[in-house]
């Protein structure tokens, strides 16, 4: 198994067929994984220069990959990282892989970025499911490859609860907020169903793992 780097827009634009193979073989997968919605992201939120697909293939078939990109900074820290291209706007993130080649994968795609560690000092994975059959896989593998991890395995779903009605709505909100927008609920009200929403903890994995212990 080989790991090769797509860089550039057209080598991810003739991905399409093959991505899109992979992705229906994968029990793990979600819009989020689909080439249509990370080619579509990277087309409006991309930066150039930045993108870093890591294709794992095998005689020539894909076996997986790591839709990354480069971020300059972490938390507001100039640190160059690798991270989710999709990791802001998208939930659900995670690799696509063929199934019961996860452990080669990860074994591959890791020792690949230590091969390469001078253009990036982080991995940044967020938003993983919890139920994703990539993860025990990547933490066995991360743990073996980095002497540093951090891990989060849970986080807030950023949804409040709403009122049955778009009345009650109205009612309740705060007059800063209810004034000057009365009119746009009610525009809302007529051309949407009205949903009650609970908040609550999704079970992400979200992990940071570094090549060294930085400094």
């Amino acid at each position: 198994m080989s790991i090769r780097i797509v860089d550039s827009e057209e080598e991810f634009s003739a991905l399409k067929l093959a991505w899109q193979e992979l992705y229906d073989s994968n029990a793990n997968h979600s819009p989020y994984q689909s080439w249509d919605w990370n080619h579509t992201w990277w087309k409006h939120f991309g930066a150039p220069g930045r993108l870093r697909l890591f294709l794992a293939e095998e005689e020539g078939r894909l076996i997986g990959i790591a839709p990354f990109q480069l971020v300059p900074r972490f938390y507001g820290w100039p640190l160059t990282h690798l991270a989710f291209i999709a990791r802001k706007r998208s939930d659900y993130l995670d690799f696509i892989i063929r199934p019961g080649m996860e452990a080669v994968f990860f074994q591959q795609l890791f020792a690949h970025l230590r091969e390469i560690g001078a253009e990036w000092r982080l991995l940044e994975l967020r938003d993983i499911p919890g139920t994703s059959t990539n993860l025990p896989h990547l933490l066995r593998e991360g743990i073996r490859v980095f002497p540093a991890l951090s891990f989060e395995a849970g986080e807030n779903c950023v949804t409040i609860p709403l009122a049955p009605t778009w009345g009650d709505v109205l009612v309740k909100s705060c007059t800063l907020v209810r004034s000057p927008s009365r009119a746009a609920w009610a525009m809302f009200a007529k051309t949407s169903i009205t949903r009650r929403f609970l908040r609550t903890v999704r079970t992400f994995a979200s992990m940071a793992l570094a090549p060294c212990y930085l400094e």
